[in-house]
């Protein structure tokens, strides 16, 4: 059996999370024994309709939850904020260059992938040489990303007479608009073996197919914290020596950096570290900044940090499978929340949780107890790995 891996890697926003679950599943699945690689598949971006759709949707969201004073300053905080990201992007094009080629490095190197790379149309011709697909992970699932989210259903694969299974796929949204509603049914009508990884995706799936999904755990809990320690060996050169609390922030709220230099401070005047996603100038703060961080870098600054701050869903993963103290800052407006929320319910931590609404985060324990944590980690990872053994080991 050979098992081609369809997912999102080599993105163009240098995606931590996207390398390190493709890395996971595939190294995992070849523990197994199984001849596995990562379709090297080009991901093209949405168009500019889906574009302004989406930011249709996210000015809608602020002016239902918020008062009309504070939304517009909501909208107007976000538009400087996509409109400097653009012009720094131009302006410092050169290192987002090496940034990505940092990445397709780590790739490469790092990732058992197909030795052909495929754009999203090539799919639909392409004879590939795999009898079996698996989508997964990641919000593969989730229409703002691709305008061929039927690639990520594994659509194609049915001219291949090949088996269909997704693993620890994600809608990432709680609700499918209507006007994808008819296209979703048929697409998710087509995988042979269903799983997610949150309960929303549970609840779609139930919704539009009347089918049963199982949850899963994110490819990257599938290896415990010595496997990643062993397969991640300790940089020669550490970016930062001594103990410090790390920041890994999609938002780049502001909230986040006060919290954790808050945080810092409690334990003792350590060192605060922030993993930047671009090149904006760093303020005079304090802080860290780090610029260049490669994923097998990033790993190990979670893996050595005494404290992790972030609202990404990938840092609240490794955090809990490195059995590192964290808070989760999670934002009110956003409809991304429920692999966030699916995790931290699942393994009891909802109370690690702050909702980014503008109050200060009071009473956060700066330990916590992994014991029945770990319990709880360790028995979803076999479930889910029995799920991935059984879907390979049937018939379609």
């Amino acid at each position: 059996m050979k098992i081609g891996i369809i997912t999102y890697v080599n993105t163009a926003t240098c995606n931590y999370g996207a390398e390190l679950q493709a890395y996971a599943l595939q190294h995992k699945l070849n523990e197994l024994g199984y001849n596995t690689e990562v379709v090297n598949l080009r991901r093209e971006l949405p168009g500019n309709g889906r574009f302004k759709e989406t930011v249709k949707k996210a000015v809608k969201v602020r002016f239902q939850r918020l008062s009309f004073f504070q939304a517009c300053a909501s909208v107007f905080t976000l538009v400087r904020s996509v409109v400097k990201d653009r012009r720094y992007a131009k302006k410092y094009s050169d290192r987002f260059a090496e940034k990505k080629q940092m990445f397709h490095n780590f790739f490469m190197q790092r990732i058992c992938h197909s030795a052909c790379e495929y754009t999203q149309a090539d799919m639909d011709v392409a004879e590939l040489p795999y009898d079996t697909f698996i989508a997964g992970s990641d919000q593969i699932w989730n229409y703002k990303n691709s305008d061929r989210v039927d690639v990520f259903f594994l659509m194609f694969a049915d001219r291949l007479g090949a088996k269909k299974i997704s693993y620890a796929a994600s809608f990432s949204v709680s609700e499918i608009p209507n006007e994808y509603q008819t296209q979703y049914t048929a697409w998710i009508n087509n995988i042979d073996f269903l799983s997610v990884r949150e309960y929303a995706g549970i609840e779609i799936v139930k919704q539009l197919t009347g089918r049963k999904a199982s949850l899963v755990c994110d490819p990257t809990l599938l290896l415990n914290k010595g496997e990643w320690a062993k397969q991640f060996k300790e940089p020669k050169n550490p970016l930062v020596e001594g103990k410090y609390v790390v920041i890994y922030s999609m938002s780049r709220s502001t909230n986040v950096m006060k919290l954790a230099k808050n945080i810092a401070c409690e334990l003792g005047g350590i060192k605060v570290v922030n993993i930047k996603l671009n090149f904006t100038p760093s303020k005079n703060d304090g802080i860290l900044h780090l610029d260049f961080v490669s994923p097998t870098q990033w790993v190990w600054l979670l893996l050595h940090a005494e404290y992790v701050v972030t609202d990404s869903f990938h840092g609240t993963a490794f955090s809990i499978n490195f059995n590192k103290p964290f808070t989760t800052v999670q934002n009110p407006l956003s409809d991304l929340n429920s692999r966030v929320d699916t995790i931290l319910t699942k393994l009891g931590l909802i109370e690690r949780l702050y909702v980014d609404d503008g109050r200060s985060f009071d009473q956060i324990a700066l330990q916590i107890d992994y014991a029945e944590v770990n319990q709880k980690l360790d028995e979803w990872r076999k479930e889910s790995m029995n799920f991935l053994i059984n879907a390979l080991n049937a018939d379609k």
